[in-house]
């Protein structure tokens, strides 16, 4: 960029932040504060270099008009950070019966618990309501580390594991897993080592570049995603999921044999209990919603959109989600599978070979999603100034902001509440009403016992992927029917 370029989008940037000091949309706010603060940087430099002082004045002035204006958006944007994290969380106060203030109570666990879900000391100064100089005082008081102290053969380790796990995993996803075991390390260390353990793979995930997307709904809670993936169908795998449309936060992400109401209904549930009771839910017309749908119009009443019906393609925020667990979750397995039929010891109508599939991989896809909502849940949002789902989404609950009011964007237009129209579509309008068959195979106790006694633990390393579990059990189960039949 040269500086005829730089100054006149400078004069434009500057503009339109003035004009967005009587917004009240956050993200327009934060892109402005995000502009003006670059701007700033740069005319810092460019006025180190100027000798001239009659153009060191000028560029002065321009400097001081940028940053009243930064400085008013940022403060219209604090008061927003200071709002969503009000009341929930105020640290308690000695009286000592002494003239002159209290002194401030914050124990090592407060800071801990919020540092340890990867929140910045600003964001956490404004949560505990005192001053960043505070936080920092009771930072080095504590010995709060900022970042763990590991080697790099610790950190490949690490990294290794969530790779095998997700080997489709980029540099974001990456540092989600390792921030949801408390492991923090500066970015450009995990950048190195995945450079060394896997250079091809980080060139080619380079190549794919994501849209920023637009989407609104007024907070946490206030609208929860739901449906259902049948990529794995054909193996009678089926994947359930739910996200909250605000924070992003995975709610629940399981595979299940079926796709039945009671199951679905099971899941949703424990979300509920885990994460507290949805404004709204969004979700198809597939059977296996009867149950949420029903729950939620008890729980939330009639005629007001407590359960909101439309197609796949309405409903872009879960199919995000979809696009990245096909990517990094069921291609590696369904590559897999369709290996096995390719060499002819898989095949799908065959309800020994699904069963024992079943018993193998079920859990080893479980173990994989387990690691998919930890990267998920923690990776940073470049929409959201690099917090994270779990960030966004702890942040309001304990300020105990989640769920009080109606939400105006929902009276606005009903219908179109919660669609993100710059959203991934899915590729078909599939069916909404599979029906997954259960398994036509009767094993008794004992016979099931003995698979257990081959096979304790379908995740241990068999050195095949899996595939030499399989046929033992799959082996098994052949004998038991043979010699039934004998």
């Amino acid at each position: 960029m040269d500086l005829e370029t730089f100054f006149t989008t400078t004069v434009l940037d500057y503009n339109l932040g003035k004009e967005r000091m009587h917004s009240e949309d956050i993200r327009l706010i934060e892109e402005s504060v995000n502009k003006m603060e670059n701007a700033l940087e740069i005319l810092i430099v460019i006025l180190a270099a100027v000798c001239e002082e009659h153009v060191h004045n000028l560029l002065t002035e321009i400097y001081q008009m940028l940053w009243e204006c930064f400085n008013d958006l940022n403060l219209k944007l604090n008061g927003y950070v200071d709002n969503s994290f009000s009341s929930g969380f105020f640290p308690s106060f000695n009286y000592s019966g002494l003239p002159g203030r209290p002194s401030i109570s914050i124990s090592e666990e407060q800071i801990l618990e919020l540092r340890n879900i990867g929140l910045n000391w600003t964001i956490i100064s404004a949560i505990l309501k005192v001053s960043r100089r505070t936080i920092y005082r009771l930072k080095n008081k504590y010995d709060i580390n900022d970042m763990r102290l590991i080697s790099d053969e610790e950190l490949d380790l690490a990294i290794q594991s969530i790779m095998n796990n997700t080997p489709n995993s980029g540099e974001v996803y990456v540092r989600g897993s390792l921030r949801s075991y408390s492991i923090n390390v500066p970015r450009w260390r995990v950048r190195e080592r995945l450079q060394l353990l896997d250079p091809v793979g980080r060139a080619l995930r380079r190549h794919n570049t994501i849209v920023r997307r637009k989407y609104r709904v007024k907070g946490v809670n206030y609208l929860w995603h739901i449906d259902s993936n049948h990529k794995l169908v054909n193996f009678r795998m089926v994947f359930h999921g739910c996200i909250d449309g605000f924070s992003r936060m995975i709610i629940y992400l399981h595979c299940l044999n079926d796709n039945k109401a009671l199951s679905v209904m099971d899941c949703f549930r424990k979300g509920v209990s885990q994460f507290g009771l949805p404004s709204r839910v969004r979700g198809d017309r597939g059977t296996e919603n009867i149950g949420v749908a029903r729950y939620m119009i008890t729980e939330r009443g009639c005629n007001r959109g407590s359960f909101i019906v439309g197609r796949s393609v309405h409903n872009q925020r879960i199919e995000r989600l979809w696009s990245e667990v096909n990517r990094v979750v069921s291609k590696q397995f369904k590559q897999l599978f369709l290996y096995m039929e390719e060499v002819q010891i898989l095949d799908e109508h065959n309800e020994i070979d699904l069963f024992s599939l079943s018993y193998v991989f079920l859990p080893r896809i479980l173990r994989t999603l387990n690691e998919f909502i930890r990267q998920w849940n923690h990776h940073g949002l470049s929409t959201e100034r690099n917090r994270s789902p779990v960030q966004i989404f702890y942040a309001a609950t304990i300020a105990g902001s989640c769920v009080r009011d109606e939400d105006p964007i929902y009276l606005e237009n009903p219908q179109e509440y919660g669609l993100d129209c710059l959203g991934p579509l899915p590729a078909i309008e599939t069916d909404n009403n599979v029906v997954v068959p259960d398994f036509d195979i009767t094993l008794t106790d004992d016979q099931l016992a003995m698979i257990r006694n081959h096979v304790p633990n379908p995740l241990i390393d068999d050195g095949a992927s899996g595939i030499n579990l399989y046929t033992c059990v799959r082996n098994l189960i052949k004998s038991f029917v043979n010699n039934e039949l004998n």
